[in-house]
Order: structure tokens, then C-alpha cells, then sequence
């Protein structure tokens, strides 16, 4: 139903007299974002990254668009309209929206349920809708914050001792104060991995902060308490200075290359592929003087 969905969309692309090549290049996009995620992530192929997605691979969906462009006619048919298209993407809100938590760096901001926290050195974090994640390829490190509701009569020693998580030493649990916010920390040991746990009271939530390595030194563990600490409510303003990141225009001058025009984008991390991307450009591809191309601001 994908593969015959594509081709139906270069059917009707080319009706409406556009380029119908388009649909592979878009396809083509795709796979080069999910690469990219799955590259941030320490995976090597898409494929593995994503094994949830029900669709056909990638590559296959880009073969079967293309063979639906050439039933039409020759690359080069059809109006691109770059120019009209640029304009209409300036602005545009790109990756997180802010009210539902958003990634700067290491930094984690949650505007509409108030709350922030840094992760440690090194940490790459990615938001979804049912938690925040983070890895840390090179330590073999992992994290997830997410929140439950929990009754303000429960009480958090015996939350932590309920089953919630595996291995739980019952020795290492205790109670400490988070920025002005009741919690509990732990540790707790399954197989090969060691965890240091939190579990903070803010309002109705409760949030649970899992940090993950194979070997829980004591620079790990000092690492990881000191993210746990950073969590801390939002005040008023830190509320309403939420913006998402947006896509902008930006011209190329004489002697720009992918790697100036990569320095101006404000994502966190490997700025040049995302600029590449973004572009549809390889490493080694020269810029245009005067060319328009699409980076992102804030």
C-alpha cells in the first residue's frame, strides 16, 4: 500500500504540472534524516535504528518513485519552483515543539509542566512523546526521564521499593531535597548494567530519572548526581521564553563553504550534516555565490 501510495502521489505531482522527480528527492531526504538520527544515536544503519516502522525500506521506496517518474518522462520535466518554495518555508517551526519539552544541548525544558534538567557531559538527548532519552556512546551510557502521576498521600521510599524497577538495592535508598523539591535516589543492579535512579515529587507528577552504564564508577555516579540535582522547577519568565528552533534563508557570498554556512545553524550537534541535509548536498559539494540555502536559527 506504501509502494502503490507513492506512485499514485508521482501520478498526481506530475498532473499538477511539477517536477515528479520530487517524490525520490523528498525520499531520498528521509532516509538521510533517519541515518543521521540513527548516526547521533551510536547505530550504524536505519534499518536497525527503526524497528518499529512499519513501512518499506527506504531504498526501496525511492527505486519504485523513481521507475513512476520515468513512466511520465525524463528528469529535467516540470516546474521545481525553488524559489517560490524557499519563501514559503521561512519560518517554519523546526524539530521539538517547545510546549512539549524541548532539547538545547544538554539541556532539558518542559515550559508547559514547568520543569528543566541538564544531562552530563557528553550526553545526547532526544525527546519523545513518552520520555526523554539520552546516550552516551562512548561510556556506554544511557537515561530516560519520564513522569507518572502519583497521589500526593503516597509515599516516595515505598513508590521506589514497589516493583518499579528490577535489582533495587534497598540499602542504597534515600531521601534528599531537589531544589526545594521532595525525591529519592537509589541504586539498582540487573545483569550487566548498574542503574542510579531518582524519583522526584513536582505537583501531581512524579518524575523518574533512570541513568544506565555497564560500570557505575564513582566519577559515573558523581556525574549522574549531579544531573539529578539539576532538575529544578521553571520560574514565570523561563516559561513564556520558549521558541522553537525555525528555518531560515540565508544567501551564500563569494568563499562560502558547507562548513561557514554550517556555523550559523543552531542545532547542538553535527551542524554540517544537518546543513547537507537540509540541502540535499554531500561532503565536498561546492557552494553557490548568491545561492539561497536553508539553515536553522533560533
Amino acid at each position: 500500500q506504501e509502494l502503490d501510495a507513492d506512485a499514485a502521489g508521482v501520478r498526481v505531482i506530475a498532473r499538477a504540472g511539477f517536477d515528479p522527480y520530487g517524490a525520490s528527492r523528498f525520499l531520498t531526504a528521509l532516509g538521510r534524516s533517519t541515518d543521521l538520527r540513527a548516526a547521533l544515536y551510536g547505530r550504524k544503519k536505519s534499518l536497525d535504528f527503526d524497528i518499529t516502522s512499519t513501512h518499506p525500506s527506504t531504498p526501496d521506496r525511492i527505486t519504485k518513485a523513481v521507475a513512476a517518474a520515468r513512466e511520465i518522462g525524463a528528469p529535467g520535466i516540470g516546474v521545481a519552483d525553488r524559489s517560490g518554495y524557499l519563501e514559503a518555508i521561512k519560518g517554519v517551526a523546526f524539530g521539538d515543539d517547545p510546549m512539549e519539552g524541548y532539547v538545547r544541548d544538554r539541556k532539558f525544558t518542559h515550559p508547559r509542566l514547568r520543569f528543566a534538567f541538564t544531562a552530563p557531559e557528553g550526553f545526547l538527548l532526544e525527546n519523545s512523546n513518552e520520555a526523554v532519552f539520552g546516550v552516551r556512546e562512548a561510556d556506554n551510557e544511557a537515561l530516560r526521564l519520564d513522569s507518572v502521576r502519583l497521589p500526593s498521600d503516597e509515599n516516595l521510599e515505598a513508590y521506589v521499593g514497589s516493583g518499579w524497577v528490577d535489582g533495587l538495592l534497598p540499602s542504597s535508598v534515600r531521601k534528599m531535597d531537589i531544589n526545594g523539591l521532595p525525591a529519592v535516589i537509589a541504586v539498582a543492579r540487573a545483569g550487566e548494567w548498574n542503574f542510579r535512579l531518582a524519583v522526584i515529587r513536582s505537583g501531581e507528577f512524579l518524575y523518574r530519572l533512570i541513568f544506565a552504564a555497564r560500570k557505575l564508577s564513582d566519577e559515573a555516579d558523581a556525574l549522574f548526581m549531579e544531573s539529578i540535582r539539576s532538575f529544578r522547577r521553571l520560574g514565570p519568565d523561563e516559561t513564556t521564553d520558549a521558541r522553537p528552533l525555525r528555518i531560515a534563508v540565508a544567501v551564500a557570498a563569494q568563499g562560502d563553504t558547507i562548513e561557514t554556512m554550517a556555523a550559523r545553524m543552531v542545532v547542538p550537534n553535527r551542524p554540517v550534516e544537518h546543513f547537507m541535509l537540509l540541502n540535499g548536498l554531500s561532503a565536498g559539494d561546492a557552494l553557490t555565490a548568491g545561492e539561497h540555502y536553508k539553515i536553522v536559527t533560533e
